[in-house]
């Protein structure tokens, strides 16, 4: 995370033409990124693509904090779309079913009690961890990104 916040992301400010709109897209172990930094340093991205996250990784302890992202007093807007396929069972010492482990995530956002999270679901059965990408970032577009018709 330093290196996206310190090196990163203000490398892509110095070459190219941006604003302060910041997205990330991360699926699988991206996912699982995408995540960890919304978690815990979420003031990095304003929107968050979250793919198919690999939440199984060490024993699925992200799914156990409790962030700052949950509390009233949490005031910066965030807008995060979720989105899992039928994936099925992830095999090691604590099994975890993706598509579980993505609602678990989920609800974990949806309870916040602040007023600045906007959160959105996304369940694709029709695709799997090696075809959901695609679909589920134009969705997300969609979702995080609506056309505005005047």
């Amino acid at each position: 995370m330093l290196f996206i916040e310190n090196e990163l992301q203000p490398f892509i400010a110095g070459m190219y033409k941006t604003n302060n709109a910041r997205t990330i897209i991360g699926e699988s172990l991206g996912g699982l990124v995408a995540t960890e930094i919304l978690f815990k340093k979420p003031y990095l991205f304003d929107k968050f693509i979250i793919i198919s996250p690999s939440l199984w990784w060490d024993n699925g302890s992200l799914l156990n904090l409790q962030p700052d992202i949950l509390r009233a007093t949490f005031s910066q807007k965030k807008d995060i779309y979720i989105g899992v396929g039928k994936e099925g069972l992830v095999r090691g010492a604590t099994p975890h079913v993706m598509e579980v482990d993505a609602n678990v995530l989920y609800d974990k956002i949806k309870s916040t009690k602040s007023k600045t999270i906007t959160v959105y679901f996304d369940y694709l059965p029709q695709e799997d961890h090696a075809t959901i990408e695609h679909q589920a970032v134009f969705n997300a577009f969609r979702m995080l990104y609506p056309v505005v018709r005047e």
